[in-house]
């Protein structure tokens, strides 16, 4: 299988630098990282009090907080804005260090003119790292937590933003480091 069109170095993605870039189809493109660019959404959005923060580690990303269920929480996220991927990438590989909580790996899809949410669920070990491979035919179309049956198969091309959801129906710490992100065919 061949790596091809990004590869999210130490996760923290800030804008696409075609200077670094390598000119062979073999070789993932490389991205400049800031964590600022990461954005929080907790389940304050709907009245929730669960806490989610992102900060940067010796190039990777650590997302950590507690979830509250209090006022019909339950829920945090993290995301970034990708470049435009090509059509035809299959396969989403992600290397974390966990804390035994699942997770899901989230994606922003333009569909119509509309973002459509998808997801990918992983499972974590706690304090062990472990590279996941996951199909992009197998993203499950979300909203507000309901899946839609009747969405689109998630295509490369369409997708805007990468992201990682935690959500618990029980008052739980999390903690996840993000150490790579990369699209294959």
């Amino acid at each position: 299988m061949m790596k091809t069109v990004i590869t999210i170095i130490g996760l923290a993605l800030m804008t696409y630098n075609p200077s670094l870039a390598k000119k062979t189809s073999s070789t993932p493109t490389q991205l400049a990282f800031n964590s600022a660019n990461w954005r929080i959404t907790n389940d304050g959005v709907m009245g929730g009090l669960s806490q989610g923060n992102v900060v940067k580690v010796n190039g990777d990303i650590v997302f950590t907080g507690q979830i509250s269920t209090e006022n019909n929480g339950g829920f945090s996220s993290t995301y970034t804005a990708l470049p435009p991927l090509k059509e035809g990438i299959e396969t989403v590989n992600i290397t974390v260090t966990g804390d035994g909580n699942d997770y899901q790996l989230r994606f922003r899809s333009l569909f119509r003119g509309y973002l459509i949410g998808y997801k990918l669920e992983f499972p974590t070990k706690a304090n062990q790292t472990i590279s996941h491979q996951l199909s992009l035919r197998d993203a499950q179309a979300t909203f507000r937590g309901r899946l839609i049956s009747n969405a689109p198969t998630l295509s490369s091309d369409s997708i805007r933003d990468i992201g990682v959801l935690i959500s618990s129906k029980t008052p739980t710490p999390f903690h996840i480091t993000l150490h790579n992100i990369s699209f294959s065919e």
